[in-house]
Formats: structure tokens, sequence, C-alpha cells
């Protein structure tokens, strides 16, 4: 199945979910439908919101447009002002390392004229615009910054965004009790220790069991971000449908971001080199282990138990071709 076809089967999934929400909203101030599209570092995720993008524009006479979750990053320099003792925080990506107030303000120009307006406000921005901040991952060999202001990109706000896509890396993520957080790092300690001690602990640079070797605080405090994040701009009361990318073995995840920094030094003539992507796929490893669990049997279940057919679980092997699918 080629990508295009593949692109295709999905949105036939979702459609059902955008037409209803349109026949549902008012004609005056329509809210867009948000779409999120979730997965594993280098599954594809910002390839297939690009392609769902085209095709709902280009095909299904749907006005959309995507908003990546590394568009929200901090700038370089405020990232090293976070707490470098976390060595969490210390590469861009998990919950901390994003401008929350920045995300909140670009996505409520799709919410409400109320939000729309003080938004604008707020960010200075051009009433007849939206505005979409920029960030360049090539940019200081690959840790990456915000580009400045006149760079972002624009788009006319009218005729008005139907369909905003919006993809993350950790979008869907729930965060935990403190409680239940202590109970599923302490399970990860004591089943390193029973490796170490039978010495079946995996000799692999591709480690996918990393949470042990974090302190609970540091998890604690990355898990309080994402319970802002959530409360903020991403959480189940903020999306309408979302696809969900994963795979059976989460050390692919190490090949196909090895992949795209390859793709991306070819392009822009720097990136990340090989063993600098295992060190920025280690640091998100632990927040996989925390959380894809949960987001595995169901996001909006939480928020409203009877919730069906909002969620599309997508089954990747190595390649990235479809092995399953089934929506929740």
């Amino acid at each position: 199945m080629s990508r295009a076809e593949q692109t295709e089967l999905i949105i036939q999934r979702v459609l059902p979910s955008i037409r209803q929400h349109q026949c549902s909203q008012p004609k005056l101030d329509p809210r867009a439908f948000v779409l999120g599209i979730t997965g594993l570092q280098g599954s594809g995720k910002s390839t297939l919101a690009s392609s769902i993008v085209e095709s709902l524009n280009n095909v299904h006479a749907c006005r959309a447009i995507e908003v990546s979750l590394d568009d929200f990053y901090l700038t370089q320099a405020d990232r090293q002002r976070l707490d470098q003792n976390n060595t969490l925080l210390k590469t861009r990506g998990q919950p901390g390392t994003h401008d929350v107030r920045l995300a909140r303000l670009i996505l409520d120009q799709f919410v409400s004229a109320d939000k729309r307006a003080n938004a604008q406000q707020e960010l200075a921005i051009n009433e007849f615009e939206v505005s979409i901040p920029v960030f360049d991952k090539s940019l200081h060999s690959g840790c990456g910054d915000r580009l400045p202001r006149n760079l972002w990109k624009t788009v006319p706000r009218d005729p008005p965004v139907q369909v905003l896509v919006f993809e993350g890396w950790c979008l869907g993520f729930t965060p935990c009790t403190n409680d239940e957080m202590e109970k599923r790092w302490m399970a990860a300690k004591k089943q390193r220790c029973r490796q170490l001690e039978s010495s079946t602990l995996a000799d692999s640079r591709f480690s996918t069991s990393t949470l042990s070797e974090h302190s609970l605080e540091d998890l604690v405090s990355v898990n309080r971000n994402l319970e802002g994040y959530c409360h903020s701009f991403m959480g189940p009361q903020h999306l309408d449908f979302l696809v969900h990318l994963d795979t059976e073995d989460l050390s692919n995840v190490y090949t196909w971001r090895m992949q795209q920094e390859k793709a991306l030094r070819l392009a822009k003539g720097t990136s990340m080199m090989d063993d600098e992507v295992i060190t920025f796929v280690k640091g998100y490893m632990p927040s996989y282990e925390m959380y894809l669990g949960d987001l595995r049997t169901g996001f909006f279940k939480d928020r409203d138990p009877n919730a069906q057919n909002k969620e599309l679980h997508i089954l990747l092997d190595l390649p990235r071709n479809i092995v399953q699918m089934r929506t929740i």
C-alpha cells in the first residue's frame, strides 16, 4: 500500500467525525475540528499530518492547516535556563521544554472569536492572518531554535480553518498520580535489579528500559509539567479526534530517528549524528515507559467513558507499513 493510500485510509476513518462536527457548528463563528496526531519519534507523524492536510484541502474540499508541538519549543536561550539538575530537561522534548503560554495563544486562534481576539492582542498579530511559530531543528548543531517572528508561518484567516491538524510526540499522554508514578518507578527499579542479578540485562545501545536510570524527583517534575500541558492546550478536552502511530518494538524509534536526522543532514547540511541521536532518543524513553501503556487503552476514556470512535490506533512495522488499525 502506497503512502497516499495509507493517508486516504486514515482520512476515511476520521471524515465522519469531521462532518458531524461541522454540522454542529454555528455559521457565524465555527470552531475548527482539532485532529490530534501522536506517535513515536520518527514514526512519520509529521509526514502524515502534512499528507492529511494536503488531501483535506485538495480532495475533500475542507480547509485544513497543520501545527506541530515542536513549533512551541522554548528558544535555545530559554531552554538553557531550565533546571540543569534534571537530566530529562537537558535536551528538548520532554514536557517542560515548550512555551505553554505561546501554545495556548496560538491554538486559541481556532477556538472562538473571544479567545481569538485575546490571542491577537497578547501576541500583537495581524487580525487578518493566522500566525504560527517555526522551530528550526537544524540550528546550533541540531539543538534547534525558534525562528524570528518575521519568519513565522502565516495563513489567511478567511475563509475560516475547518480542520486543525495538531501533531506531537507526547500528545495523548495523561499525567499520573504521584503514587502511581512511584509504583511504576519502583517496579522498573526492581526489574533492573533482577536483570542485573541474572545477567539478562540487554547489552544494547538501543535501550527501551531507562525509567530506573532517572530520579523519581525528575520524573515527578516532568509529570507536573505534563499536567499543565493537558490543562492548558492538549488534554482530551482540547481535541476532537486522535490518531496514534505505534509499533510493537519500541527500539524502532532509534532507527527511525537516525533516518530522519540523515535526511535533515542531506537537506540542510547539519543535524545530529548517530551517537547524538541515541542520547537524544533515550531522553524520551522514560515518558514512553510511563505513559504509553495508558494511551494504548484510550485517550478519551477518563473524560467520557462512553466516548467511541474518537481515537484511531495504528500499528507500524520497521518500514512504517500499517500492520494493524483499530478504532477505540
